[in-house]
């Protein structure tokens, strides 16, 4: 009888005490600022090659490695739309390029070759790049201005298209027509500087070649080769006044 009474206290005391709830604990929720924040933060494009041919990298028609490689990273590209072309350094210096949407995620590309053109695909494997670079920005000449970027995959102006041209040219009866002519081929059409020199030579007056190199040049694609530009010209004069120009004097 005792131990039922002690047995019956003891639930007295103690069941109030294991029946209390336990303390709450303030939770800390975030401010609702109205709306998440977006962050803009530079990207990177990777580009390699399948092929055994090393390349150059033009971002919005500024030079991204001074030498070829066959893989290069570029940093610190800020988000949004830009012109990516690509310059093989083969013999006939084949080029390509599109639009690149650059935004919270880094871009990669091989390069390839499907029969005689070339292009790229996404990588589908990480890349261990030959050269790392920053975004290397130039500010835009004011004269001669810079071409406007071609359309998607256009490759550079072949040698049958540039035969056409050539004819065309040559069948100017003045030298000032032909310049004209020679202009909105440039424009409209990327070319190498060893056709650059060719059109130089069509000329008859040194002045119109001289007028012609300068108005090509932003229109080169193998910019490191301009200096073959200078067979064109008869006189010195005209080899000094062009490297001038080129180097922005």
């Amino acid at each position: 009888m005792k131990h039922i009474v002690l047995s019956f206290l003891l639930c007295i005391f103690i069941l109030p005490v294991s029946a209390q709830s336990p303390k709450k604990t303030a939770t800390v929720r975030p401010k609702n600022h109205g709306g998440a924040v977006v962050h803009h933060d530079p990207v990177g494009l990777t580009v390699s090659t399948s092929l055994n041919i090393p390349f150059w990298v033009y971002i919005d028609e500024v030079l991204q490695n001074e030498m070829p490689v066959k893989s290069i990273s570029v940093t610190e590209i800020p988000a949004g739309d830009s012109y990516v072309r690509v310059v093989l350094d083969d013999d006939d210096s084949h080029c390509f390029g599109q639009y690149v949407a650059f935004d919270q995620t880094a871009q990669s590309f091989v390069i390839r070759q499907q029969g005689n053109f070339f292009g790229w695909v996404a990588a589908t494997h990480s890349i261990r790049p030959e050269l790392t670079t920053p975004l290397v920005m130039e500010e835009m000449p004011v004269a001669p201005p810079m071409p406007v970027a071609p359309p998607m995959d256009v490759p550079c102006m072949s040698d049958r298209d540039f035969e056409e041209a050539r004819t065309a040219l040559s069948g100017e009866s003045f030298d000032n027509t032909r310049l004209t002519l020679a202009k909105q081929i440039a424009t409209n059409n990327p070319l190498r500087a060893s056709q650059v020199t060719e059109i130089c030579k069509l000329f008859s007056f040194e002045s119109n070649r001289l007028e012609f190199a300068k108005f090509a040049y932003p229109y080169c694609v193998d910019k490191n080769k301009y200096f073959l530009v200078n067979a064109a010209f008869s006189y010195d004069s005209s080899k000094r006044e062009l490297d001038a120009f080129l180097n922005g004097q």
